[in-house]
């Protein structure tokens, strides 16, 4: 789909798609630089010790996560980014700061994929395609929540939020055909 749509642009579109995906990627990492992996970057301790938990009681979710909750839901954040902060520390030994720090990055990385297949599906016309993914791209507040180590749990859901919007359409696009 994005192939048919960059052969069907004329050149200068190419260019300013190119040039939107290039800061709005640059915008996302950017961080990366200045923070380093020497300690968990904004509320990623907590969710590191969320990993912690999961993998010492054995991948399963833990009743408690001392200094957290005090024995009824563990933790209030859906579990699936905790999952697999867990399996890439404890199972593929991976740094756990390393982990902690880039992997908010990579599901904000990996969630322009379904948003930006979802503008040039809906969009109708390739200039409100540019606009609405440039948007998407530079304007702070759609990912800004996610840049630190804390936003893995947003970082994962927005992910799947978009997969999930992107499936609906295509959906509703089969039931109007």
């Amino acid at each position: 789909m994005l192939k048919k749509l960059m052969t069907n642009m004329n050149w200068k579109k190419n260019v300013l798609l190119w040039a939107l995906l290039f800061f709005g990627i640059a915008l996302r990492i950017y961080h990366i630089i200045f923070i380093g992996f020497s300690a968990p970057y904004g509320r990623g301790g907590l969710f590191l010790e969320f990993a912690e938990q999961i993998y010492k009681n054995n991948f399963f979710l833990p009743y408690s996560v001392g200094f957290y909750s005090t024995g009824q839901i563990p933790f209030l954040y859906p579990p699936l980014a905790f999952y697999i902060q867990s399996i890439l520390i404890y199972v593929f030994k991976i740094p756990e700061l390393f982990v902690n720090n880039m992997l908010p990055t990579v599901f904000m990385l990996l969630s322009l994929i379904p948003m930006g297949l979802l503008l040039s599906r809906n969009s109708g016309k390739r200039e409100v395609f540019l606009f609405s993914f440039g948007l998407y791209l530079l304007i702070p507040s759609f990912f800004k929540q996610q840049v630190e180590g804390g936003g893995i749990a947003e970082g994962v859901g927005t992910f799947m939020i978009h997969w999930l919007l992107l499936a609906l359409s295509e959906m509703q696009k089969h039931e109007h055909t």
